[in-house]
C-alpha cells in the first residue's frame, strides 16, 4: 500500500447546509431543486467552469459542458415501467453490466416513469415533448 501526505492550506469553513450537492449535471440539478423545494438549504459544488455570460445574463461561451447538455438538453423519460425495466436489462447485457441487483432494477424501473411528471410541474419554461418509440 501506498500512502502520500499533502500539506494544504485550505480557507476556514464555517457554513452549514442542510444538502451538499456535488455535480451539477443532470441528477444534481435535480437533487438541489427537489431538496430547496422541500425547504433545505442547499450548496452545489461543481468543477467545472461556470459558463461567461453577458450583462443581461446571456451565455456568451459555454465552459460548463455536463452530460445533459450534451445530449442536447433530452431525457429519457418511459412511461411504462415494464417497457422501462426491459430497455434497461437489454442495455446493461449489451455493455456487460451485470452486477445490478435485481430489486434495484425493478425499482428505478418503477420510478423513472415519474420523471415526466415532476418535470411538467416545474416551472421556467422549456418544452416538454411526451412521444413513444415503437
Amino acid at each position: 500500500m501506498v500512502t502520500a501526505s499533502v500539506n494544504l492550506k485550505l480557507p476556514a469553513w464555517d457554513v452549514e447546509y442542510d444538502v451538499v450537492i456535488i455535480g451539477y449535471g443532470g441528477a444534481g440539478a435535480v437533487a438541489a431543486i427537489t431538496a430547496h423545494d422541500f425547504g433545505a438549504s442547499v450548496l452545489v459544488l461543481e468543477k467545472m467552469e461556470a459558463d461567461i455570460c453577458d450583462a443581461v445574463g446571456d451565455v456568451v461561451e459555454v465552459k460548463h459542458t455536463p452530460n445533459s447538455r450534451l445530449s442536447g438538453g433530452n431525457i429519457y423519460s418511459p412511461s411504462n415501467p415494464q417497457d422501462a425495466y426491459t430497455y434497461q436489462k437489454a442495455m446493461n447485457k449489451l455493455y456487460g453490466i451485470d452486477d445490478v441487483p435485481e430489486d434495484m432494477l425493478r425499482i428505478w424501473s418503477k420510478l423513472v416513469c415519474e420523471n415526466f411528471e415532476w418535470l411538467s410541474h416545474l416551472e421556467g419554461g422549456g418544452d416538454i415533448c411526451n412521444f413513444r418509440f415503437r
